[in-house]
């Protein structure tokens, strides 16, 4: 466990080059897991239930029902959860490296065709061509390297297969860009913080800087295309501030 600050000054500027950035995520992860839904409730100001509602429309205009699902970062199955329910007869699978998350999703009621996997999104334990969709929300950004876990993805999905991720980006417009980065940076982090009981140094210190030196879109859907991905593309939600990322293999 990390004695020292969780993103000193040296770090934080660009956390994405940091040779031991995944296990400072984890631990970030781990400690923050028994408030992070709280959290993510009030610090997004409704926008992440209303992103992670675009992400499973996505999913369901699919031509057929899908029968196995993988939700990669899926953390304490908060969009995992919504799927099981969605498609009853589809078999979701959450997978997060955080243990921690893992376990307090266990505090929910959790549908029967739910289930969850303690797995590296860089090393997943599934065999070729497993699922229908993979999803991840606001969690490429948090693997060390982006584009291999974007090349597991493609791996485990079915020919046909589709891809469905959120993540943050800064918002285009110049009228709402200042607002953004002020709340951002300074107000989200003050309020994640004592919600969840969190030094400042800790993981809503990390979220702003991780975002602003982070790919942009452009960057995104080409990694995804060099991967195989076929129909990459994104669109904007949120007033520009979060991203869906879709694809097909």
């Amino acid at each position: 466990m990390m004695t020292d600050p969780f993103w000193p000054e040296h770090l934080i500027e660009d956390p994405h080059r940091c040779p031991d950035k995944a296990e400072r995520v984890r631990e970030m992860f781990n400690r923050i897991a028994p408030r992070y839904d709280l959290a993510n409730t009030i610090i997004s100001l409704g926008l992440a239930e209303y992103c992670r509602a675009r992400l499973i429309r996505y999913v369901q205009d699919r031509p057929q029902p899908p029968e196995r699902i993988l939700d990669i970062c899926a953390g304490p199955g908060s969009i995992s959860r919504v799927m099981a329910r969605k498609f009853p007869g589809c078999r979701v699978v959450a997978a997060d490296f955080a243990f921690n998350m893992l376990e307090t999703a266990q505090r929910y009621r959790l549908p029967i065709n739910l289930c969850f996997c303690c797995a590296d999104g860089l090393q997943l334990p599934f065999q070729d061509n497993t699922f229908d969709v993979v999803t991840c929300a606001y969690g490429l950004r948090n693997l060390q390297d982006m584009e291999r876990g974007l090349a597991e993805m493609h791996r485990v999905l079915k020919p046909g297969g589709r891809l469905a991720a959120l993540d943050f980006q800064l918002p285009k417009n110049r009228l709402f860009r200042p607002f953004f980065r002020l709340y951002f940076t300074r107000i989200l982090p003050l309020i994640g913080s004592i919600v969840t009981g969190t030094r400042r140094d800790g993981p809503y210190k990390y979220l702003p800087c991780s975002v602003a030196t982070w790919y942009d879109e452009p960057a995104l859907v080409d990694a995804m295309i060099r991967v195989g991905f076929s129909d990459a593309r994104s669109r904007r939600l949120g007033l520009g501030a979060v991203i869906l990322l879709s694809g097909e293999k």
